[in-house]
């Protein structure tokens, strides 16, 4: 639930700046490469974890996105 928040409260704070409706999925990927070049070693585990999380955030973004009348995927 609360993390369902965060994401609706994300695109709230960005619903002006047009942004990309793909842009919310692909945010993961560089989130997770930042990670691994500060040194951080995940697992596959750990990364499928990642991934999972990055599409639920991606899902609940897009909702809210068709929610403000705005392109969704």
């Amino acid at each position: 639930m609360v993390f369902r928040a965060f994401c609706r409260e994300t695109i709230d704070r960005h619903v002006g700046r047009d942004l990309d409706p793909s842009l919310w999925k692909g945010f993961w990927g560089i989130y997770v490469a930042f990670l691994e070049s500060r040194g951080t070693a995940l697992t596959a585990d750990q990364k499928a974890a990642w991934d999972k999380l990055g599409t639920m955030f991606n899902e609940e973004c897009q909702l809210q996105l068709a929610k403000h009348g705005l392109p969704h995927l």
